[in-house]
């Protein structure tokens, strides 16, 4: 499955994920006295009310984006409610990103423990394409195995596992804490990554294989306009009409 990056169109649903994520993360409190002490113009209001811009919305909680102005009544700087942090590492294994799989493992897909070892998370999810640029400020573009790593007060929450191509994003997989299933963290980690293809120019994003029976896969239908790949049954045609056909 795969959609084109600039065409993508956000539904209401996928929306409501960012925003409830960045409410989360900024906390009511910090809402309130943010909304007091730097305030937004009538026109700024009005454009943010008609005009979702995705770009904007999925960095908006990030730590480094967030607004900290000195609070009067407190003489400290306004903080949010929780540190929120995102950033591209190389596909290595650590013993943090091994401990939080095997929790998603464990609690999301039910499986023994015991059937993964760290060799094993290495030859699932390090593919090791080899990656350029290595140096993380330079303007080119990147390619190659790459984790996504999201950290809430410092501590790693989920990591998307990407190719990143000449022509595209791929989606390898996605692991998180269970802890904060409630967040919907597939369909943000994939907004997410749907940003990430347009600012790097990348043309397509990739979301993997669809299994219309798998219920953990049917978020995927709901990102459109999509292409699938091969022959799909006539049923299939029938519940989702909005997806085409492309072959390679």
């Amino acid at each position: 499955m795969r959609l084109e990056a600039t065409a993508f169109k956000l539904r209401k649903d996928q929306r409501k994920a960012i925003n409830r994520w960045n409410k989360f993360v900024l906390g009511p409190e910090y809402i309130r006295r943010a909304a007091y002490l730097c305030p937004k113009t009538r026109e700024e209001k009005k454009h943010r009310k008609c005009h979702f811009d995705l770009l904007t919305a999925v960095h908006e909680a990030e730590y480094s984006n967030v607004k900290r102005p000195i609070d009067p009544k407190t003489k400290k700087y306004l903080e949010p409610a929780h540190r929120f942090e995102v950033n591209i590492e190389g596909d290595s294994v650590s013993q943090a990103k091994y401990e939080l799989f095997l929790k998603y493992q464990t609690k999301v897909h039910k499986e023994d423990v015991s059937t993964w070892q760290q060799k094993d998370f290495k030859r699932f999810l390090c593919s090791g394409l080899k990656r350029s640029p290595a140096d993380p400020k330079s303007a080119e573009k990147k390619l190659g195995s790459w984790h996504q790593c999201y950290r809430l007060d410092g501590k790693l929450i989920a990591v998307a596992v990407l190719d990143l191509m000449p022509s595209g994003v791929s989606s390898v997989y996605i692991f998180y804490d269970p802890d904060y299933e409630q967040w919907e963290f597939g369909k943000l980690s994939a907004l997410r990554e749907i940003a990430l293809s347009i600012e790097g120019s990348y043309q397509y994003y990739y979301m993997g294989y669809y299994i219309h029976s798998c219920q953990k896969m049917r978020y995927k239908g709901s990102f459109r306009p999509q292409y699938i790949l091969g022959k799909v049954t006539t049923s299939f045609n029938k519940q989702n009409s909005h997806i085409d056909i492309y072959r390679s």
